[in-house]
């Protein structure tokens, strides 16, 4: 029945559109050419019904506007509105319509005059005076904008309603230099909503924004008493603090965050941001000295405050008490030794100050707790270069003692023996990383990318002929694919193999490539100087599924190759002559004459070009660009 009854609305849809003229369909906001029954147009429909029934501000408006700014009928649709109110010219809703989707389209005149006559028609309506103030303040009559937004007011809205134009109100009293009349706004508000906590956290959140930071404290710290939420009233509370440190209050807002420190989590995020928004405060009222007594002095009642430790090193450090950092950060493992961040910083303290026997020691014993982390296999590796009791040879086999352990848990994955190989690589151990990424390659399903590294890395160690060996495997027997061929080609090139890149070249030219592919193949050979060759590769690119920047590759690459083989002003005035005798010429040849006389350094002559281009299309994004980048080039900004 509801599938018979769509199929009915279908049919008596595309009768009304059959029936009536494109001018009464605009009427009803139906532009021509948009009448098809589709999911799209029938959404539409249900939207723009609802719009006319009640203009206001909602989804409704704003689906309606996308819809004719995606189909570029704005105009159009506006000017059916129009129509529509001059047949009507009492009816204060169709005015109101039409000023409001002027003003969502951002024509501040225009919604103006609709927005009037439609308050002169509908004086009651509190809707059409809160639209006309908005427009109003558009267009930059801020005093009459006030007034119809405190028209607005007196009309006794919506509560909804009332919500959104008393913030409108408040707002641009306090953007127009009237401050006590924004507060008053806000009070009125509060009041008319007392046990409303949304309104409340928006009320507080304008007052902050808008610089009223005493009365936004106010309202933030009975949001936290109301809240029923524990995570809500940790965040009104933190925001309370934030404003006590604007107001210079800041003993009392430290004192705040120290309160939830002790309630919160010590390993959550939240711990963490809080002690930063203190040391902040600290830093900026105290000096070094009264920074680490205050550290010392919490420490003292919450020993197993990891973070308070860390950060009392940090100060120490900073105020050149290495050693007392040292011993804090040790006696703080001694009382956590699982504490991973905090055997950390023990280890960045005894880098520091270059003990690094004792830092490698503390890496012993985290690894023995977390035998598997990655990151510090790595970082302990890189510390064994530095141990200056072993010579160079022997620190670099006891860094790669080390990063082997990386390969216990993992020994087939490919990817963690070239992150090896990578760390290998960073020591200078070339025969043990060269034999990691073999390894590596031997484990992998899919090589191209491992055999292209390690032929780069064979390549910067001077081993030529065993990188260029090791980068023809990556297109040998069942992988010899286009793709393998054209990035193996492009490898060759970029390192100066000429003649063996040209042979890859020419191999996988008669395979079918892809654009990209095609083009490169293209480019190498211009870059060899093989002009005709290049030319025959762009010849077999099919230009009727480029897209329009693909075209714009292929200009600018055949413009080079005329250009460098001294072409380039023999074919524009070939296609120039043809031009000439063309009595419907391509926009598209147009555009390609432009490019050659532009890189020939005739910039006034492609600018005509391009004039001509636009005579069929004045409206082509890519066109008007390419002819604004000109002007620009000839130094005419206007």
């Amino acid at each position: 029945m509801r599938h018979a009854t769509r199929i009915l609305a279908v049919q008596l849809f595309s009768l009304i559109a059959a029936v009536f003229s494109p001018q009464i369909l605009q009427t009803w906001g139906v532009p021509p050419g948009n009448v098809a029954a589709d999911d799209e147009t029938q959404a539409y429909q249900r939207f723009l019904t609802t719009l006319q029934k009640r203009p206001r501000f909602g989804v409704s408006l704003e689906r309606v506007f996308q819809h004719h700014r995606t189909k570029g009928t704005s105009d159009e649709f506006a000017a059916g509105l129009r129509e529509s109110a001059d047949s009507r010219p009492d009816d204060g809703s169709r005015w109101q319509l039409l000023g409001l989707f002027e003003l969502r389209r951002g024509r501040a005149d225009s919604a103006i005059a609709a927005l009037q006559q439609a308050e002169r028609l509908l004086p009651n309506d509190p809707l059409v005076a809160w639209q006309l103030g908005e427009a109003l303040l558009l267009g930059g009559q801020t005093d009459s904008g006030i007034a119809a937004l405190e028209r607005a007011m007196e009309r006794q809205p919506e509560q909804s309603d009332r919500l959104e134009i008393s913030f409108a109100l408040g707002r641009t009293y306090q953007l127009a230099g009237h401050p006590q009349q924004a507060l008053a706004v806000w009070r009125q508000l509060a009041q008319a909503f007392p046990d409303d906590v949304r309104v409340m956290d928006e009320i507080a959140g304008r007052l902050a924004q808008l610089g009223h930071t005493g009365t936004a404290l106010q309202h933030y710290e009975v949001l936290a008493k109301r809240s029923q939420d524990p995570i809500r009233r940790v965040e009104y509370l933190l925001i309370a603090a934030g404003l006590k440190v604007r107001l210079g209050r800041d003993q009392e807002a430290v004192r705040d965050y120290e309160i939830q420190l002790e309630q919160i989590q010590p390993d959550s995020w939240l711990f963490r941001d809080i002690r930063r928004r203190i040391d902040e405060i600290l830093q900026r009222r105290s000096d070094d000295s009264e920074v680490i007594n205050y550290y010392r002095h919490w420490l003292e009642n919450h020993p197993d405050d990891v973070d308070a430790a860390v950060h009392l090193a940090s100060h120490l450090n900073a105020a050149g008490r290495d050693s007392e950092a040292r011993l804090r950060l040790a006696e703080m493992v001694r009382r956590a030794p699982t504490d991973r961040r905090l055997r950390n910083a023990l280890i960045l303290q005894l880098v520091r100050m270059q003990d690094y026997p004792a830092a490698l020691d503390q890496y012993e014993q985290l690894h023995q707790r977390t035998p598997a982390d990655v990151d510090q296999l790595e970082d302990w590796g890189r510390l064994c270069l530095h141990d200056t009791r072993f010579s160079p040879a022997e620190r670099k086999q006891r860094a790669a003692r080390v990063w082997q352990l990386l390969l216990a848990y993992r020994e087939s994955d490919p990817v963690t023996v070239r992150r090896v190989a990578l760390l290998l690589r960073s020591a200078d151990m070339p025969h043990e990383a060269i034999l990691k990424y073999q390894q590596a390659i031997r484990l992998a399903s899919d090589t191209g990318e491992l055999r292209e590294e390690l032929g780069e890395y064979l390549y910067s160690l001077g081993r030529d002929e065993e990188a260029i060996s090791t980068w023809m495997t990556m297109a040998a027997d069942d992988s010899r694919t286009p793709s393998a061929l054209t990035r193996l080609a492009v490898i060759l090139h970029q390192h100066g193999f000429r003649e063996r890149a040209l042979a890859t070249v020419r191999e996988s030219c008669v395979m079918e490539l892809d654009f990209d592919q095609r083009l490169q193949m293209a480019q190498i050979l211009q870059d060899a100087g093989l002009a005709a060759e290049a030319t025959e590769q762009l010849n077999r690119i099919t230009p009727e599924s480029l897209s329009p920047e693909q075209h714009q590759r292929v200009r600018e690459l055949r413009t080079n190759i005329l250009l460098h083989s001294g072409q380039l002003q023999n074919e524009i005035r070939r296609i120039a002559a043809e031009l000439s005798n063309d009595q419907t010429p391509n926009p598209a040849e147009w555009l390609t004459l432009a490019d050659y006389q532009a890189a020939a350094g005739l910039t006034a002559d492609a600018i005509a070009s391009l004039d001509q281009a636009l005579r069929p299309e004045p409206r082509s994004v890519e066109l008007l660009a390419r002819l604004a980048e000109l002007h620009e080039a000839m130094g005419d900004l206007a």
